[in-house]
């Protein structure tokens, strides 16, 4: 399976229907007192998934396969 197929699959990102393989650009991170805040990947967002160039995919999506 290449990096598309396994963004296809596994990335909350990967968009769906009529935004087939454009990039939301979101994602959630721990603030240090435990919040949860949701982030924008702005340079992402609205574009052709690329996950090589995606922190989302590198450092969420690959890990959690693992």
């Amino acid at each position: 399976m290449n990096d598309k197929q396994i963004a296809k699959k596994h990335c909350a990102n990967y968009g769906k229907g009529v935004n087939e393989g454009i990039c939301s650009g979101f994602f959630f991170k721990r603030e240090n007192n435990f919040k949860s805040v949701k982030k924008e990947i702005k340079k992402l967002a609205g574009k052709e998934c690329n996950p090589t160039e995606c922190s989302y995919y590198k450092d969420i999506v690959i890990p959690g396969l693992i």
